[in-house]
């Protein structure tokens, strides 16, 4: 059995060696990011309670992701939430991050 939190947020990001096909990608962009995450519980009884899981994610997102470089990436804001979310409880994480709920990564 797994929960699952899912929260959004907007934020601004770039990829400086973008290729050429898509060499707009390379100045910052704005994107509504799609958070989900999940992780397994042993019983049925709100091991890990939602709205206090989510109220974390929420307070990750806030004070580490958001004051990430501008250069930040799905990957790499979907590791280091997972990283923090698993010293937190103590568990493994999926960690996916969707740009404006279209295209994303699964770390």
């Amino acid at each position: 059995m797994k929960i699952v939190v899912k929260t959004t947020f907007e934020d601004w990001h770039k990829w400086v060696d973008a290729p050429e096909e898509v060499y707009y990608l390379k100045f910052p962009h704005r994107h509504l990011f799609y958070v989900q995450i999940s992780c397994e519980v042993k019983h049925d009884d709100r091991e890990l309670e939602f709205f206090m899981v989510k109220k974390y994610l929420d307070h990750i997102i806030k004070s580490d992701i958001k004051r990430m470089e501008i250069t930040k990436s799905c990957e790499q804001m979907a590791n280091r939430i997972k990283n923090i979310l698993q010293i937190k409880y103590k568990r493994p994480f999926e960690v996916a991050i969707y740009e404006d709920n279209e295209n994303g990564v699964v770390v």
